[in-house]
């Protein structure tokens, strides 16, 4: 399956997400298996490393928000967030 993905949305949007459950990149880079060099370069807006199948469904669940949101939704311009109900990993991060 081909998965386009916004590198302006996706970077804003994982940055914002990171900050907002103040997590470390390197805690979000163990989470998911995503290098810490790659997430970096993601939030600076500089490229989308490619990623499983695996590896995007994780980075979702991790971040608690469903794919078509993280890859197309411009978050922190949104009043109501899809997140999901659910906290996969006991990261304590609260919604």
């Amino acid at each position: 399956m081909i998965i386009e993905i916004n590198t302006s949305i996706i970077g804003r949007n994982l940055r914002f997400l990171r900050e907002k459950y103040e997590l470390p990149t390197i805690a979000l880079s163990k989470l998911t298996g995503i290098p810490e060099p790659c997430i970096r370069a993601m939030e600076k807006e500089l490229y989308v490393p490619p990623m499983t199948e695996y590896q995007l469904k994780k980075l979702c669940d991790v971040l608690n928000i469903p794919m078509e949101h993280l890859i197309q939704t411009e978050l922190e311009k949104e009043t109501v967030f899809p997140f999901k109900n659910k906290d996969p990993y006991n990261t304590g991060i609260k919604i």
